[in-house]
């Protein structure tokens, strides 16, 4: 069994009875929300449904890796300023355990800011 994006997925059956039923979340989890930190420092980001990472277990926590950090050219130059993801955390700077629906994504800059902060 695969997910959407080609995952292999293994599921336990150890969890099911004979009357048990599976049902496949077909559809992927799309932000809500993204509120950017008035510093720029993070990003709290909302999820239409609890997350989880992209490991191997099935339950297991989103990780830095399962993001990309993209930055949209709003005006100006914006090479070679970069962006990347520091880390995933809860809101409250905790590890995740997996099944959350809203994360904080802290985040460093490098290069010249030719660009507009968001307020």
């Amino acid at each position: 069994m695969t997910d959407l994006a080609g995952n292999k997925v293994t599921l336990d059956s150890g969890y099911l009875t004979d009357a048990s039923m599976v049902k496949v979340d077909n559809k992927p989890a799309t932000i809500i929300s993204a509120v950017l930190e008035s510093t720029n420092k993070y990003i709290d980001v909302t999820f239409s449904e609890l997350v989880y990472g992209g490991s191997t277990e099935l339950l297991s926590a989103l990780e830095m890796e399962d993001l990309t950090a993209v930055i949209t050219n709003i005006g100006g130059n914006l090479n070679p300023f970069s962006v990347s993801i520091d880390s995933v955390t809860k809101t409250d700077d905790t590890p995740l355990i997996g099944g959350e629906s809203v994360v904080r994504v802290p985040l460093s800059f490098a290069g010249t800011r030719w660009y507009k902060e968001i307020k």
